[in-house]
């Protein structure tokens, strides 16, 4: 978002920069120029969805300038162990360890960059509103007008039309309680006289029919209407006021150059201007998307203008139109396309806990062994103590007979099942020792939780470029997408998937480091589109493998579920 606006202000500085060079040139080459400038800028968020990029550093300070990342606390794991002089030697009955994790509590807050978001769309409403505004009271004057049938003004019109050389049919109106003097309109353009129009000398009213018309020939309530709207969009920007500005008062002056081409004298001419501005005084303040004649906020240039006899008045050829366009094209499209560099998502994972390294960094600790030399064989020496909760690895202690001065970590279960998110503390309940029995094989190492990496990447086709850029987990084909979030047990969350159209999505997951029900999933109703929103619930945390199916193509990847 920031990189388009960044762009779309480069490429009307850069048509503000050449419209300066060329001050000296006539008021219509300088317009024909800001127009492209303002067309080039409203089509730069068009071309960077729609053309292929290129990636490039010198956007991406800029970014960063003006984005702030939301600091949340990060997940941590804490395990406690008590060390104990003696091995832990379990039962052949005895009860794998239990494993349980913590999860730090994710802090939401509103950035800048949101902040920022809010406060353009609220400037953004309150300009277009006022644009609304305007519309509508032109719409109502418009609507109380009716139209000129005095043959002296319709005869006229169609002189200065021909004259100015253009063929669309143009409607005179005349309001008897409004003093509008203005055109506007597309397909059939109107043009709104005042009240006292019909007291005007033929003079006057030829002038001000010459003005009307060549704003009609040149499109420039169009124009004028596309500046404003930027301008209400993009407020916050001073570069698009400037271009609002400069193109209203490059189009006024353009006007007065074809009227004098057409024959008036600059002296009687800027006498008529006069005049006009100071009988309209009062109705051109008011807001309306109009393009009115007697302006008062340029009268002073114009009038300085129409006395300079030496002012280039030419109009703008075809071909300087045709450069002036090419240019903008060529500053626009490889602008549009240029890209952020793409920075690498990381993940980081936290270190499975092993016995091992529980036994190798545990400090010793003395702990009392009560052991019965003359009970029988089977008769199991008990060792009672209180352990706090710990996180531990699924993996069962080997049964063997520990010598005095070794050190272990004891994390076990009591007698009764307890959930592995359970906090209680643990005791030891009698540790079977059986006399002369070999040492039984450990269990497997517990599963290290190797997540899938992450992709950021754009899919161009079959999809909305609103997805974004990841970060993704894709497969070989690049046919499923799968959007990375931070998954919570027993949170239903959000997940957006791209897959071939007409194609049903079948999503299924396991968890890899211990049992669980099956992952829960709900898909959105239109699941043959290629694109899809899923709710996925995880109904315990761990590490899981998810899988998606859509026609031939699959997707596995692993991902990391937290504690809630």
């Amino acid at each position: 978002m920031i990189s388009i606006l960044i762009k779309s202000a480069i490429v009307l500085a850069v048509a503000a920069c050449i419209a300066s060079v060329l001050r000296r040139q006539s008021a219509a080459l300088r317009h024909a120029i800001w127009t492209a400038g303002l067309i080039g800028a409203l089509l730069v968020p068009l071309c960077s969805f729609t053309l292929p990029g290129w990636q490039s550093s010198v956007v991406g300070w800029a970014e960063k300038a003006f984005q702030r990342d939301v600091v949340s606390t990060p997940p941590s794991q804490a395990s406690i162990a008590i060390p104990t002089e003696s091995a832990a030697i379990p039962s052949a009955n005895s009860i794998p360890v239990a494993s349980s994790q913590a999860t730090g509590v994710q802090s939401s807050s509103w950035t800048w960059s949101q902040i920022g978001i809010a406060v353009w769309i609220g400037g953004a409403t309150f300009g277009l509103l006022n644009m609304l505004l305007g519309a509508l009271r032109l719409a109502w004057v418009a609507i109380r007008s009716e139209p000129v049938t005095d043959s002296r003004w319709i005869e006229m019109a169609e002189r200065v039309r021909q004259s100015l050389g253009f063929r669309r049919p143009v409607r005179l109106l005349q309001n008897q309680t409004s003093h509008f003097l203005g055109t506007w309109g597309i397909l059939v353009p109107r043009v709104l006289l005042p009240a006292s129009a019909n007291q005007w000398s033929d003079d006057r009213a030829w002038m001000v029919l010459g003005h009307e018309l060549a704003h009609i020939k040149r499109h420039d309530w169009v124009v004028q209407v596309l500046a404003e709207a930027a301008r209400a969009i993009y407020w916050f920007n001073p570069v698009f006021w400037l271009a609002y500005s400069r193109l209203r008062r490059e189009s006024e002056h353009a006007c007065d150059d074809a009227v004098v081409r057409m024959g008036a004298a600059g002296t009687q001419y800027a006498e008529e201007l006069l005049e006009l501005a100071r009988t309209l005084r009062n109705e051109n303040s008011m807001r309306s998307p109009i393009l009115a004649m007697a302006q008062p906020s340029h009268l002073e240039r114009r009038l300085v203008a129409l006395l300079d006899p030496a002012l280039n008045r030419l109009a703008a050829t075809p071909w300087s139109i045709i450069v002036v366009a090419l240019v903008a094209i060529g500053l626009t499209l490889p602008l549009a396309a240029v890209r952020a560099p793409e920075r690498a998502s990381e993940k980081v994972v936290a270190p499975a806990l092993s016995v091992s390294n529980a036994v190798s960094e545990a400090p010793p600790v003395d702990v009392p062994v009560e052991l019965k030399a003359s009970a029988p064989r089977h008769d199991t020496p008990t060792v009672e103590t209180t352990l706090p909760p710990a996180i531990s690895t699924a993996r069962e202690l080997p049964k063997e007979e520990a010598p005095a001065s070794s050190r272990a970590a004891i994390q076990v279960q009591p007698d009764s099942p307890v959930s592995t998110s359970q906090t209680a503390p643990v005791h030891i309940a009698k540790i079977v020792v059986p006399s002369g029995a070999e040492p039984r094989a450990s269990a497997p190492p517990p599963i290290e939780c190797r997540t899938s990496p992450v992709i950021q990447a754009t899919k161009m086709k079959e999809t909305k470029m609103a997805l974004g850029s990841g970060p993704w987990h894709i497969n070989a084909d690049q046919t499923i997408w799968a959007w990375d979030q931070p998954y919570i047990a027993g949170a239903a969350v959000n997940t957006m998937w791209m897959k071939p159209a007409n194609e049903v999505l079948v999503i299924t997951g396991r968890r890899l480091d211990g049992e669980s029900a099956p992952l829960r999933i709900q898909l959105a109703k239109d699941s043959t589109a290629g694109y899809i929103a899923t709710a996925m619930t995880f109904p315990k945390a761990g590490c899981w493998e998810v899988t998606a199916t859509a026609g031939s193509s699959s997707l596995t990847y692993i991902t990391r579920v937290d504690a809630q």
